[in-house]
């Protein structure tokens, strides 16, 4: 027993050596980084994040029309097939769904043509929802979205995730799990 605890203490003091030798190594900065733009890039990645930002404020003020008009004719979406009109069809359902849904932008970063967004949407769902009748319930979920620009700031394409068990746990649709929530 006293040579397997002193073996196990010579490991333990070898690996906090090892251990502290690393460290300053690896918590050694250099600096801040400067990544390499240009003045090309910042300016058409100012004008897609205002535009998204655009995107959600008209959004939320009810305005659906700016995001039909900000989608290209040939925009593409990853999440499903059917490009622009099978989209516009599951933008018409989440507000017949959620009437009063609103979106909260926690997030938004741009790299050239992309742009990220994340952030937290809010509604009541007081419509049928993906064959769920109506609750009446106050929802919330998280989501991730990239959007692509072309050069005439228009998406061209599409990518998103969201919270989909958080939001069918709150409407009642799959059974909670001890106590986990929407909206991190």
């Amino acid at each position: 027993m006293f040579k397997r605890i002193s073996f196990s203490v010579l490991i333990g003091v070898l690996v906090a050596i090892l251990i502290i030798g690393i460290v300053p190594v690896i918590a050694q900065d250099d600096g801040p980084v400067t990544p390499a733009t240009d003045e090309y890039d910042t300016e058409i990645e100012a004008r897609n994040k205002a535009l998204t930002y655009q995107l959600y404020e008209e959004t939320n003020a009810g305005n659906g029309q700016f995001f039909v008009d900000l989608l290209a004719e040939d925009y593409v979406d990853h999440n499903f097939e059917g490009g622009r009109d099978a989209f516009l069809a599951l933008y018409e359902t989440f507000f017949t769904a959620f009437p009063d849904l609103q979106f909260e932008v926690t997030h938004v970063v741009a790299d050239g043509d992309f742009v990220t967004v994340r952030g937290v949407q809010h509604g009541t769902n007081s419509g049928d929802f993906m064959g769920i009748p109506a609750t009446n319930k106050e929802v919330s979920w998280t989501g991730t979205a990239i959007f692509r620009f072309n050069e005439e700031g228009k998406v061209v394409e599409r990518w998103q995730d969201l919270d989909q068990l958080g939001l069918m746990t709150q409407l009642g649709a799959i059974p909670g799990m001890g106590g986990a929530t929407s909206g991190g």
